[in-house]
């Protein structure tokens, strides 16, 4: 059933940008104009600040290359496999 899986290309890493912009894409019919604003600018705090959405973009980045698979397979395994 794996034969092939290390054959297969890695899942790719979104830009952070893309993310966001996918978020507010999201969002934007489910709240108020107000509301919309108020996220965007949350949006724009998080990936201006190095601490927040560059940092945890470097990490997700750091965790894709030390997988030999994908950056999903620990997160999915301890989900999914994990009976805690």
């Amino acid at each position: 059933m794996y034969q092939h899986q290390a054959s297969l290309p890695k899942i790719p890493i979104a830009k952070l940008e893309d993310t966001m912009q996918r978020y507010i894409d999201g969002v934007t019919p489910l709240v108020s104009a107000e509301q919309l604003a108020q996220t965007k600018k949350y949006v724009e705090e998080f990936m201006t600040n190095p601490a927040w959405g560059p940092h945890l973009q470097q990490q997700l980045t750091d965790l894709d290359q030390a997988s030999t698979t994908n950056f999903i397979e620990g997160f999915w395994d301890s989900m999914y496999l994990d009976s805690k």
